[in-house]
C-alpha cells in the first residue's frame, strides 16, 4: 500500500507480523528502521538528540534546543555537546559505579578523585596506593624534610611527641607504642649486627661530645732517666764521680717535673652535618 500524502493515526498502530523492520523510513542516503531487537538510524550526516526548543536548519544547529546527545560522522559520541572531540566527550559529571577498563591513553584536564567526590588536587586518593609490589609509601616510613612550619598531610614530626592511637592505628601497629621517635639532633643507624657492634630496633645511644679516659689514650710513658754520681774521697785526693764508676759508690737521682697541659675538656664527636627535620608516615 502506497500513500503519497500524510497519514494520521489517533489511537495506536499495531504490527502483528514478524517482519525485520516494523517501520522503515528510507531514502537514497538515509533511513530509520525498527526491528525486534534493534532500532537503527542511517544517515550520511550527523545525528543528534535535542531537548526542548527548536533546532536550527543547519547541520547540527542547536538553535533554541538543548543538546542531549550527538554522534558525528567520525563516530564521536558527545553527551551534552553538539561537537564531540573524542570517541566519548562528556560535558558534565560522569558517574561510574562498576569497573572502567581503558586500554588506551586517558587524559584528565581537571582533578581526579578516587574514593572522594571532591578532590583538591590533580589526583586525590582516599586510601592507600599500591604498585605491583606493595604500598608506595608504607606507614612508618621516615624521611628527611626541609620544611619548618607544619609536616605534610599524612606525616608527623619525629620529635618524640605522643599521637592519637585511634586516629593513627596503623602507625601504632608499626611502632607498638604511642610516641613517635625523637630524631631531633640525632643520626640514624641501621639496626642489626655489623662487625663487633649490634643495634636493636629503636635503640638510642652515642654522645655529642666525649672526654677521653686513660684506657682510650695511646700507650706512652713519662720516664726520665738522668742521674748524678757522688764525689768520693780516696786518700789524699778527690776523684770525679763521672770517672769513678765503682759499684760501691752512691748514685744521687734528681726528679724533674714534666709540664702539665690540657684543660680536661670534652672533644667534638660529630661528623660534618646538614640539619633537616625527620617526618614519619602515618
Amino acid at each position: 500500500m502506497v500513500y503519497n500524502e500524510s497519514v494520521k493515526i489517533d489511537t495506536k498502530l499495531d504490527f502483528h507480523q514478524d517482519y525485520q523492520q516494523k517501520i522503515n523510513l528510507s531514502g537514497s542516503s538515509n533511513g530509520i528502521g525498527f526491528q525486534k531487537d534493534t532500532v537503527f538510524f542511517h544517515s550520511n550526516q550527523n545525528f543528534a538528540w535535542y531537548k526542548g526548543g527548536t533546532p536550527g536548519t543547519g547541520e547540527l544547529d542547536l538553535g533554541t534546543a538543548s543538546c542531549q546527545m550527538s554522534i558525528n560522522d567520525w563516530g564521536y559520541l558527545g553527551i551534552g555537546t553538539n561537537y564531540p572531540n573524542a570517541r566519548l566527550d562528556v560535558r558534565g559529571d560522569a558517574k561510574i559505579t562498576s569497573d572502567l577498563d581503558v586500554s588506551g591513553d586517558a587524559y584528565i584536564d581537571s582533578k581526579l578523585g578516587i574514593g572522594t567526590t571532591s578532590p583538591s588536587a590533580k589526583l586525590e586518593v582516599n586510601g592507600r596506593i599500591k604498585d605491583k609490589t606493595g604500598f608506595v609509601i608504607p606507614v612508618g616510613t621516615i624521611v628527611a624534610y626541609a620544611g619548618k612550619d607544619d609536616p605534610p598531610d599524612g606525616w608527623l614530626w619525629c620529635d618524640g611527641s605522643s599521637f592519637n592511637t585511634t586516629q593513627y592505628s596503623e602507625l601504632y601497629n608499626v611502632l607498638n607504642k604511642s610516641t613517635v621517635p625523637n630524631l631531633q639532633g640525632r643520626f640514624i643507624i641501621g639496626s642489626g649486627s655489623f662487625n663487633s657492634y649490634s643495634y636493636q630496633l629503636h635503640e638510642t645511644g652515642g654522645e655529642e661530645k666525649h672526654q677521653l679516659t686513660i684506657d682510650e689514650m695511646p700507650s706512652h710513658n713519662h720516664e726520665y732517666d738522668s742521674y748524678y754520681k757522688y764525689l768520693v774521697r780516696k786518700g789524699l785526693h778527690t776523684s770525679n764521680s763521672k770517672t769513678d764508676d765503682s759499684p760501691d759508690e752512691i748514685n744521687l737521682f734528681m726528679a724533674y717535673p714534666i709540664q702539665s697541659v690540657g684543660c680536661n675538656e670534652y672533644h667534638e664527636n660529630r661528623p660534618p652535618y646538614y640539619a633537616l627535620k625527620y617526618i614519619i608516615k602515618t
